[in-house]
C-alpha cells in the first residue's frame, strides 16, 4: 500500500504532491497514524509509470472519491536565447579554458625545475 499526499483542486481532481511507498515502516516510515495520513492523502495499492513524452513534464493527478489516477502532461516551456547571449557565452568558455590551459602550462615548468633540482642534488645521479 502506498500512501499519496494531495491538493484538492475540485471535488473531482486533486494534484499529487508526494508519494510513499511505506508510509507504516518502522524505520523510513511517516511515522504517523492512518487517521492523520487520511487527513492530507490516501492510499492506494500502486502508481502506474508516466510514460516518457520528450518536451512534456508529466503531472499526477487522482480523483480522491475513487482513487483513480492518471497523468497529464505539460510541454515544458523552452528558454529563448538571443545570438547575443550564446556568443557572450562562448567567450566566457574560451577565456576558462584558456586560463586552464596556461595554468596546466606553467605546472609543467615548474615540474621541469624540480626535477632539475632534485638532479642537481643527487649529485647528477639517477
Amino acid at each position: 500500500m502506498k500512501y499519496v499526499e494531495f491538493i484538492t483542486e475540485s471535488s473531482f481532481r486533486a494534484k499529487v504532491v508526494f508519494i510513499h511507498s511505506a508510509p507504516f515502516d518502522p524505520i523510513n516510515g511517516l511515522q504517523k497514524s492512518e487517521e492523520e495520513l487520511l487527513k492530507t492523502g490516501t492510499f492506494v495499492e500502486e502508481i502506474l509509470a508516466a510514460s516518457s513524452q520528450p518536451g512534456k513534464d508529466e503531472l499526477l493527478y487522482i480523483y480522491p472519491t475513487t482513487k483513480k489516477l492518471w497523468y497529464e502532461y505539460v510541454v515544458i516551456p523552452v528558454e529563448r536565447t538571443t545570438d547575443n547571449e550564446l556568443k557572450a557565452v562562448v567567450e566566457q568558455q574560451k577565456a576558462a579554458l584558456t586560463n586552464a590551459h596556461d595554468a596546466i602550462a606553467y605546472q609543467g615548468e615548474e615540474i621541469m625545475l624540480l626535477k632539475q633540482e632534485v638532479e642537481a642534488l643527487k649529485g647528477g645521479q639517477t
